[in-house]
Order: structure tokens, then sequence, then C-alpha cells
């Protein structure tokens, strides 16, 4: 017989951005950890990323996102790199 605890217990559904700000909250989170590979510095979680643009509005953050496009186009160009995946 299997104790009580193993029918109450269930894994809380992973929910998916149910906003714009969510999206776009995602996408940097996404971009950061990128560079983050768990072993020198541990991964963000989008919560911190939201804490910290909280004071920005939805189109500064899409300004921001568009800038990071932009700079990471310009240094794969500089350096001869492929960004085609």
């Amino acid at each position: 017989m299997e104790p009580i605890n193993s029918f109450l217990r269930r894994p809380k559904p992973v929910r998916a951005a149910n906003s714009e700000r969510a999206e776009l909250i995602g996408y940097f989170t996404d971009e950061v950890n990128k560079e983050r590979d768990g072993k020198k510095w541990k991964k963000l979680t989008p919560r911190y990323i939201a804490v910290k643009l909280a004071h920005l509005s939805k189109s500064d953050l899409y300004y921001l996102k568009n800038q990071a496009k932009i700079t990471t186009l310009d240094t794969a160009a500089s350096q001869n790199i492929s960004l085609d995946h």
C-alpha cells in the first residue's frame, strides 16, 4: 500500500509566459543564461531578471532587445561568425 503523501503531492505544471512582458523577460533570461555555464556562475531565474527590469516599460524592453540583437550581429560580423544555426 502506498503512503497517502504520494497521492497528495502532484508536480506543479510548468506555466508558459502569459503576457507580453513575461515573454520579454523569458527572452532576456535565455540570453543572459547562454553566457553562464552553471559551474562558475549559477543560472539566473526569470524572477530575478523581472525584478531587475521592473522599472522599465514594455517599450523600453523592446528597445533593449533590439539593441542586444544589433550588438550581437555587429559582433558576429566583426569576428566573421555565421549566425545561421
